[in-house]
Formats: C-alpha cells, structure tokens, sequence
C-alpha cells in the first residue's frame, strides 16, 4: 500500500469546534479551561500528537447544560501545540500552528463531552508561479504576516483576507501597481478607485492613466517605524512593493508612526 493511501485511511483525531477558522501554516492562541479540552491537550503534548480545529457552523464552543455538541464544518485543520503557559490553576493558554487540512468522515462524542472524528487526509493544494502582475499584492501579504510577528504565515494571511467579507485590512482601492498607476479596480473602474483615494487624501495626477503622485506624499521604508519625506535618502526611488505612501501627516501618525529622525517631516511638512 502506498504512502498516499496510507494517508487517506481514516483515523481518529480530538476535534475542537470553534467559531473561528485555522488555515495551514496559521497561527491560532487558544485560552483552554474546560476539562474536556485540558485532558485533549495533556494527551496531545504527552503523544505529540496535533488535534483538530473545525469551524462550527451552528451551535456554542462552550459547553452547553443538555451536553449537545455544535454543528460544524466537515473541513478543518490539524493544530500542533508549539507552546503553553498556566497562568492559574486549570488555565491553559496554548500557542498552536496549523498543519495539513483534513476531512470529518464521521464523529462521537466521547463521555468527557470531547468531539472525537474519523477523519482522512486533505492533499496539499498545488502551488503555481505568481505572475509579476501581483507581485505587489504578494509584498502586501509579506509586510502583514511580518507585522504580526509571522513572517512564514502569508498564505494563512491571503486566506484570511480571502473570506473576509469586510476587507479593513488592506481595502483593495489601496493596492496600486508598481509603477503607481491605479490599475484595474471592480470592473475596470479606475475613475471609482480615484475618487476614494482622494477622498483620503491621496494626490492623483495623469488623464489617460491615472497614478499616484508619489513626490506629494510621505513615505514608509517596508516594516519601519518612522515616516518620511518623500526627499529623503532614496526613499522617492524605492520599489513600490517596499514602501506604504500616506497622503498625511496624521494619517501616517494615526498607524502609529513617528516622524523620521533624519528629513524631520515635522518640522518641515509637504505643502497642502
């Protein structure tokens, strides 16, 4: 029998139903404190053995006096313990990491109230080359994941933004090309992509092709802590990928910035 049938059997798994969804690769803190879920885990860092998280789809996490169990996706994903604390007696705070998806053939519920599935491997879905056009989306992703304290954790991040269905994160009339034209938006409609950056603040310039105006904007350098002008060093010549424009001063200092130590964006401000 080959590996890959091996990995398609059935096998027992302890599920966890939340009301929150573990992508491969993500990274999940669990507060643990009902006894169910206390003896899954010293079980788990006894075996070092993963245990499952499915999103529940109708029902509560906690459990409930008539000692029914939610409802909940037949798709979830392995979690593997990385780290634990207890902070007080019968307190568990874990820190765990997605691994690979598998699928929920059937499941019990044992006599401590845990979810126990049959489940069977999920293959890995392949991975393709990104095309240039998106390479700025991809740089996006990266500078999330690293400001999360995850650098590896960019396809957990694109997931996440994927079902998100209130994109505050990075709201896509803010992903421009690298070369600061607008590019396509909803359709094509770049005049809409227009009129929302400028309702933000952002100076657009050009007719036929609509791009940022770069010069009139103050500049972050990648992960960076300070803003600056665009003037300053070589920031005005930086990849579009390594850089966050802001049309403001306070919208720059509203994300937590300070101004840069060097060109002083304080002191001396771009004309309004």
């Amino acid at each position: 029998m080959s590996r890959a049938s091996r990995g398609r059997e059935p096998r027992s798994l302890p599920l966890f139903p939340l009301r929150t969804v573990l992508f491969p690769g993500g990274l999940l803190p669990l507060k643990v404190f009902e006894q169910r879920y206390v003896e899954m885990t010293k079980a788990c860092m006894r075996d070092d053995a993963p245990f499952g998280v499915c999103l529940i789809t109708q029902g509560e996490e906690v459990a409930t006096p008539d000692g029914a169990s939610p409802e909940f996706a037949a798709i979830g994903t392995l979690a593997r313990i990385t780290n634990f604390d207890m902070p007080q007696l019968g307190i568990l705070h874990l820190q765990t990491q997605g691994l690979d998806r598998f699928q929920v053939q059937s499941h019990r519920v044992d006599g401590s109230g845990l979810v126990v599935g049959m489940v069977t491997s999920i293959a890995e879905e392949p991975q393709h080359p990104l095309s240039d056009a998106y390479a700025p989306l991809a740089r996006v992703l990266e500078l999330i994941a690293a400001r999360i304290g995850a650098p590896s954790a960019v396809r957990p991040v694109a997931q996440a933004l994927r079902w998100n269905p209130l994109p505050i994160v990075i709201p896509c009339h803010r992903v421009i090309g690298s070369s600061g034209d607008l590019t396509g938006y909803s359709g094509n409609k770049v005049g809409l992509k227009q009129r929302l950056l400028t309702l933000e603040g952002v100076p657009v310039t050009g007719h036929r092709h609509l791009q940022i105006e770069r010069p009139a904007m103050y500049a972050r350098y990648q992960a960076g802590d300070e803003y600056c002008l665009p003037s300053c060093g070589d920031i005005g010549t930086m990849p579009m990928a390594d850089v966050t424009l802001f049309g403001s001063r306070d919208r720059a200092e509203d994300a937590g910035l300070l101004p840069c130590s060097s060109c002083r964006p304080d002191l001396h401000p771009l004309e309004a």
